[in-house]
C-alpha cells in the first residue's frame, strides 16, 4: 500500500480562488508574502495615502467588503482588472470602517461607504 505524506503548510498555494471568483490569500508564508505584496500595491496607487482621510500615515489592507475573516475577498482589482478593489486604510479609519461596506466611484478616486444595497447583496 502507497502512502502519501501529509500536506504541510508550505505546501498550499499563495492563494485560494473560490467559485464566485473572491480570491483568499492562504495563513501560510507564501500567504503572507503574497498579502503583503497586494497591500504594497495598493499603498502604491494610492501615493501612500489613506483611501479615507488622505493622511500620509502607517497602513493596512481595508476590504471593501468585511464579510469575516474567512470570507473575506483579497483581491485588488475588478473582474474588468481596471476597478480598483479594496484600498490601503491607516488604522484608525480601517477601525471606524468596521463591517460598513466601502467601494471606489469616481475613477478610482474616492473610497466611500456604499448604499445599503447597492452592490445587490
Amino acid at each position: 500500500m502507497t502512502t502519501f505524506p501529509k500536506p504541510t503548510r508550505a505546501d498550499k498555494p499563495a492563494f485560494v480562488t473560490h467559485r464566485d471568483g473572491s480570491e483568499v490569500c492562504s495563513d501560510t508564508p507564501s500567504g503572507w508574502v503574497e498579502y503583503g505584496k497586494r497591500l504594497d500595491q495598493m499603498i502604491e496607487r494610492q501615493g501612500h495615502r489613506c483611501a479615507i482621510c488622505r493622511l500620509v500615515r502607517k497602513l493596512c489592507f481595508g476590504h471593501e467588503r468585511s464579510r469575516g475573516g474567512g470570507k473575506r475577498d483579497d483581491r485588488i482589482f475588478h473582474e474588468d482588472g481596471k476597478t480598483w478593489m479594496n484600498a490601503a486604510l491607516c488604522y484608525d479609519c480601517n477601525g471606524r470602517q468596521g463591517s460598513k461596506r466601502y467601494h471606489w466611484i469616481d475613477n478610482n478616486r474616492e473610497f466611500v461607504p456604499a448604499e445599503r444595497g447597492a452592490d445587490g447583496k
